[in-house]
C-alpha cells in the first residue's frame, strides 16, 4: 500500500482524477492504473461539517447507499453507514455532462474516504464507464492466439477453470480474472484490465482485441453452439454491472449488449473442466 495525492488512475483508457484533502492509501489492486496527465473525469473530496440536503423521495435504496435525481440534470447518492445505525456520512453529486463528481464526507466519515478502493465506490465506476460509452462484463479475459475471449456466466460457472486450462494448454495470458472493461476502439471491441480481478488477483493495466464471448454451462460432455442476436443480447445484457433503476445506465447498457451481439461471436460452450473444452471451443475460432 502507498500514499498518494490526488492520484490520477487510467480505467480501460479513461484518466480519472481524484481530488483528495489528504493522501490516498492506494492498494496493490489499484497501482497499475495510477496514471498522469489531463484528466477525462474528475472526482473532488471534501470534508464538511454539514452535508448538503437530499431529496425525501429517492429512487432507490440500498444497503448502502440511496439515490436520488439531483438538480440541473445532476443525480444524488447519499452513503449511510450500516454498522452506526445508517447513519448518513458522505453525498455524492455526480454531473455526467461536465464528467464532474463532487463528494462531501463528514468527520464521521473519513475512514471511509482514505483508501482507493473505497474511493471508486464512490466514483459509481459502472455510471461513469457507461457514460463514456463503456461497460463492465461479470468475464475473465483470457489473450490467446486467436485472440481475446471472454468467459462469461455467474458466479462458480467456472471462468477461473476455462482459463486456467487455455493459461496451461495454449501459452494464453490472463488480463482479468473477473470484471473485464468493454470498450469499442477503431470499430474493434477490445476488453480491458481492470482492479475488480476477483480471485485471480491478476490486476493488469492492458487490453486485447475480442475474439469472441464464451457464455459458460457445465456438463458432463462438451459441446458448443454460437448463439442467435436476441439470445446473445440476452446473454451478454444480463452479464453486465448496471444498476436496474438508473434508466440512462440501462439504455446505455443495452446499446452496448446489442452491438456486441451484432459484432463479436457470442458461443454457448456446455464444458468439462479439462483440455476437451478447450478443443471443443478452438474448433469454431
Amino acid at each position: 500500500m502507498s500514499l498518494f495525492a490526488s492520484p490520477v488512475f487510467d480505467i480501460a483508457g479513461l484518466r480519472i482524477a481524484f481530488k483528495t484533502e489528504e493522501p490516498m492509501e492506494v492498494t496493490e489492486a489499484f497501482l497499475p492504473f495510477l496514471s498522469s496527465g489531463e484528466p477525462d473525469w474528475e472526482i473532488a473530496f471534501r470534508k464538511t461539517d454539514r452535508l448538503p440536503p437530499f431529496p425525501e423521495n429517492p429512487v432507490f435504496v440500498g444497503r448502502s447507499y440511496a439515490a436520488a435525481s439531483g438538480p440541473d440534470g445532476t443525480s444524488l447518492r447519499l452513503f449511510f453507514d450500516a454498522a452506526a445505525n445508517d447513519l448518513p456520512f458522505a453525498l455524492g453529486r455526480y454531473d455526467w455532462n461536465a464528467r464532474r463528481i463532487a463528494l462531501d464526507y463528514l468527520a464521521s466519515g473519513a475512514e471511509f474516504v482514505r483508501e482507493s478502493g473505497s474511493c471508486f465506490f464512490y466514483l459509481a465506476l459502472d455510471a461513469l464507464l457507461l457514460h463514456s460509452g463503456r461497460g463492465i462484463l461479470h468475464a475473465a479475459c483470457v489473450q490467446t492466439g486467436f485472440g481475446g475471449i471472454l468467459f462469461s456466466g455467474p458466479s462458480g460457472i467456472g471462468k477461473s477453470t476455462q482459463s486456467a486450462l487455455w493459461l496451461r494448454n495454449e501459452g494464453a495470458r490472463l488480463l482479468n480474472g473477473d470484471r473485464t472493461v468493454l470498450s469499442r476502439e477503431n470499430a474493434v471491441w477490445r476488453g480491458f484490465g481492470s482492479p475488480y480481478a476477483g480471485s485471480s488477483r491478476v490486476w493488469l493495466n492492458e487490453s486485447c482485441d475480442i475474439r469472441a464471448v464464451v457464455m459458460l454451462e457445465k456438463s458432463e460432455t462438451c459441446s458448443i453452439k454460437r448463439l442467435g442476436r436476441a439470445e446473445a443480447f440476452r446473454k451478454v445484457f444480463s452479464g453486465m454491472t448496471v444498476n436496474r433503476w438508473d434508466g440512462y445506465c440501462v439504455t446505455a447498457a443495452c446499446d452496448l449488449a446489442e452491438s456486441i451481439a451484432d459484432e463479436v461471436p457470442v458461443f454457448e460452450l456446455f464444458c468439462t473442466p479439462d483440455e476437451s473444452a478447450v478443443e471443443t471451443l478452438k474448433s469454431v475460432l
